[in-house]
């Protein structure tokens, strides 16, 4: 089974990434796929081309050589489990 690497981005503080991660982290198991899931805030982002896919609350640069996926689902609990599938099509390659 592959390992896929995901960035989760908030905009300031780190509680809003904490959160997503956890959740995302959760519904990925369910769906038998393993992930190292780094947080963040935008500010220290940095380099992200080893990541798969960015999961981010925030707007980020359109610049990113990297997948964003910008989704407040897992705040609100509505369209979690369409943006999971869209991560899950990211990290299969059938984006």
């Amino acid at each position: 089974m592959a390992k896929y690497n995901i960035c989760v981005v908030c905009g300031s503080g780190m509680a809003t990434s904490v959160l997503i991660s956890q959740q995302l982290k959760d519904l990925l198991k369910q769906r038998n796929i393993d992930a190292n899931i780094t947080t963040t805030k935008v500010s220290d982002l940095g380099a992200v081309s080893h990541y798969n896919v960015i999961v981010t609350s925030t707007l980020l640069p359109n610049n990113l050589d990297v997948p964003v996926i910008r989704t407040m689902s897992f705040l609100t609990g509505l369209g979690m489990d369409k943006d999971v599938d869209k991560i899950v099509n990211i990290l299969q390659g059938n984006k």
